[in-house]
């Protein structure tokens, strides 16, 4: 038996035979519509969804052959069953009417055992053919969504095709699909989104609890409006992406509605099937970083060694003139010359050993107590020169009795210079920098938190996700002046990361900087 509720279209032209039909009917909890002509029946069809429809042959006006045929002719309901009732004699009718498709057929006076067999039989078949529809539908869009991720290695162009698909079929608001890093979600593609909360987002913020992380099941919650970066919407449904049983991506979807469970099994596949697509296309923009990153690499190298290299030639042929007077008089000049020149060179071949140990994890580190006060005092010292030459002004703000804290002294020392170097560097002439040390605010027994701040030109909003990243280089005309490798920034994460610290910046362009860095106290 049919247990789900159908919707059937009674057509007759009996009201008697019409009301104890739908009676009957509507006794097995199916909803039934009633026409008492062709005309009314076909415009019924037109706005209802209609399950299976029970005609009868013999009406004025537009008799049930032709309903039957417009039926059958009309791509959106010829899939309908369709049974007919005629007199018990007018097998002739029977006939036609089957060879026009319909279903079958019901004798008058309708005998209830034969009503019900028909009907769910006829429903039944209809359910079947539904699904056999769907699935083939379904397998079709799979095919699609395979074929699109398939033709492509762009990052952006795999993401915004599974973002795509996955709104289309759970009619979602708005989406952001992305990389997880630690508590971030890197973003790769948003839609539905103005573009002022394309950016990337705190997982924090995006869920009550990081529950996605549990399972590879998408999860769904209620939406707090309040703490939304997107429009207004019910419900808020999470989809890890993985690969390797490694969860690489995250896609966000915020509903009016709850998603159904067929929604988040749809979700689930769509997560399957563009992990691939997706990870291939995330090491083929690494692999096109790694490319790009190896020319700059090249160049920088050529360029940086280059430059020091005619100094040496230049000096070296001056200190071989005959002119000894001459020579008396610049020596000490041509040799500071010398003497910065080489510094330059060691420093660059420093910062290359240290990408390479860094990155094959070989960098040792010799962890102590350390007064962080007595290494900016000492790393102050070292930049008195060039602070003078460009008469800026380095203040101190040192809160007195902090603890002694864990670290490499040594990269500790080459973390400030690096960031007091670069304050000193992106400042005008006149500028202002400040050294701050205070207690982590949210961790103050544990952290010492540390701040190098500038009043230079700061950093455009686009390059700031990029400013930790190996040999990158704003391109603006200021910056393309001020010489530099692109490596300290990078390397100085790296430092203050493996100490178990935290490095952060905030940044405004033509207002200044501010790098923050925190280092974990010493415990006794």
């Amino acid at each position: 038996m049919f247990k789900e509720q159908a919707t059937i279209l009674i057509v007759d032209d009996n009201p008697d035979l019409l009301s104890i039909l739908q009676e009957r009917i509507e006794q097995r909890d199916h909803k039934t519509l009633t026409a008492v002509n062709g005309r009314q029946a076909l415009a019924i069809l037109q706005k209802e969804i209609i399950h299976l429809v029970i005609l009868d042959i013999m009406m004025p006006e537009m008799d049930g052959f032709d309903v039957l045929e417009r039926i059958k002719a009309n791509p959106t309901c010829r899939h309908i069953p369709v049974l007919v009732m005629s007199a018990l004699h007018d097998l002739d009718s029977v006939v036609k009417c089957i060879k026009l498709g319909a279903e079958d057929h019901l004798p008058k006076p309708i005998n209830n055992a034969l009503l019900w067999a028909r009907i769910n039989a006829s429903l039944v078949k209809k359910r079947l053919y539904d699904q056999e529809q769907a699935q083939m539908k379904m397998a079709a869009i799979w095919e699609q969504i395979d074929c699109e991720l398939n033709s492509t290695l762009d990052l952006t162009e795999a993401s915004q095709i599974t973002l795509k698909w996955a709104m289309s079929q759970t009619k979602s608001a708005t989406g952001i699909i992305g990389a997880i890093a630690e508590s971030t979600l890197e973003l790769w593609y948003a839609a539905g989104l103005p573009e002022s909360n394309q950016t990337d987002f705190s997982l924090l913020t995006l869920a009550p609890v990081n529950e996605f992380t549990l399972n590879g099941r998408p999860q769904q919650w209620p939406l707090d409006a309040e703490k939304s970066h997107f429009a207004e919407a019910g419900y808020r449904t999470f989809v890890p992406i993985s690969r390797d049983d490694t969860k690489f991506a995250l896609m966000v979807l915020d509903s009016n509605e709850r998603l159904e469970d067929w929604c988040l099994d749809f979700l689930s596949r769509l997560s399957n099937h563009a992990a691939i697509a997706l990870n291939n296309a995330h090491l083929h923009e690494k692999v096109q970083a790694a490319n790009i990153a190896k020319s700059n690499f090249v160049a920088l190298v050529s360029h940086e060694l280059k430059a020091p290299l005619s100094v040496f030639r230049l000096y070296a042929g001056l200190l071989n003139r005959n002119d000894t007077s001459r020579l008396i008089e610049k020596k000490d000049d041509y040799i500071r010359i010398l003497d910065l020149t080489t510094q330059r060179m060691i420093n660059l071949v420093a910062e290359l050993d240290d990408i390479s140990r860094i990155e094959i994890g070989n960098l040792q580190l010799a962890l102590t107590a350390v007064s962080l006060h007595e290494v900016i005092d000492e790393v102050l010292h070292t930049f008195a020169h060039q602070v003078k030459e460009k008469e800026q002004h380095i203040s101190v703000d040192l809160v007195p009795s902090l603890p002694l804290i864990w670290a490499d002294r040594q990269r500790l020392v080459q973390i400030l210079t690096n960031l007091i170097s670069n304050a000193c560097k992106y400042t005008q002439a006149g500028g202002q920098i400040t050294v701050c040390t205070r207690r982590k605010p949210d961790d103050p027994e544990s952290f010492a938190q540390i701040y190098v701040q500038d009043n230079g030109m700061g950093i455009e909003k686009a390059d700031q996700k990029k400013i930790f990243t190996q040999f990158f280089r704003a391109d603006s005309v200021q910056t393309q002046k001020i010489s530099g490798t692109g490596l300290g920034l990078s390397i100085t994460r790296q430092l203050v990361e493996l100490q178990n610290g935290q490095i952060w910046f905030e940044s405004e362009a033509g207002h200044g900087t501010t790098f923050y860095f925190t280092m974990p106290f010493a415990t006794e």
